[in-house]
Order: structure tokens, then sequence, then C-alpha cells
């Protein structure tokens, strides 16, 4: 996908190098486009725009390093190929998988979060 795409997902950052680093490497994306406030990551099945926080959504306080999953009215999915691999490279990016699991007829999914606590979900098809 070389071309704005239809559909995608934006995500504001407060370290934005660390979401960035995160899905290209958790989930093989690569940058196609970057500027001062904002890089747009590109796969096979999704784009994403990672993006500074807006000034007015800052946190006034200093931001706690420690990271745990966000609560959200929105959360989003994210297929793998190998569901040990990509739990592996979530931690080992700063990221979490929580434990339990669902079976489907068509995939295996956990929830997981990024190194800034957003929650999604993690497939694997069967």
């Amino acid at each position: 996908m070389s071309e704005p795409a239809r559909a995608g997902l934006i995500i504001y950052a407060l370290n934005r190098k660390l979401l960035v680093d995160f899905y290209c490497t958790v989930f093989t994306m690569h940058i196609l486009h970057q500027n001062d406030d904002l890089h747009v990551l590109s796969s096979n099945d999704i784009q994403i725009i990672i993006h500074d926080v807006p000034e007015y959504l800052r946190p006034n306080d200093k931001v706690n390093l420690s990271v745990e999953p966000k609560v959200s009215t929105l959360k989003f999915f994210l297929s793998t190929n190998n569901m040990i691999e990509a739990e592996q490279k979530i931690i080992e990016m700063g990221g979490g998988v929580l434990s339990k699991t669902w079976q489907t007829p068509l995939f295996t999914v956990k929830n997981a979060f990024d190194s800034e606590g957003n929650v999604f979900h993690l497939r694997e098809f069967v």
C-alpha cells in the first residue's frame, strides 16, 4: 500500500520514535512518509499515522514511564502469522500482552498494548 489509504488509524504519541519503532518492528511496517509532526507507516493491511500529541492534549505533569494498558472506547486489531513471535517482539519493544486468549473459528485473539499503553487485539489466523 504505497498511496494514501481509504481507511487507517491515527495514534497520538508522546514518544513518536518509540511507537514508530514498535509498529515497524512488531508488524513489519515501513515508513511511507514523515515530517516534523508525524510518520505514516504502511503494510499490505493498513496505514497508521503516528502523530505527536498536540500541545493542548499533553499532560501537564511528567509522564509516568511505566507502561500500562489504557482504557479506550476504540480498539483496533492487527494480525500476525506467528502469535508467539509477535508476543516476544511486543515485550522486547516495551509493550505487553495480556494473558487471556480467545479462540474463534477463524483466529486466535489476545489483547496487547504498545509502548505507550494503546490496547489492540493481536490476531493469528488458524
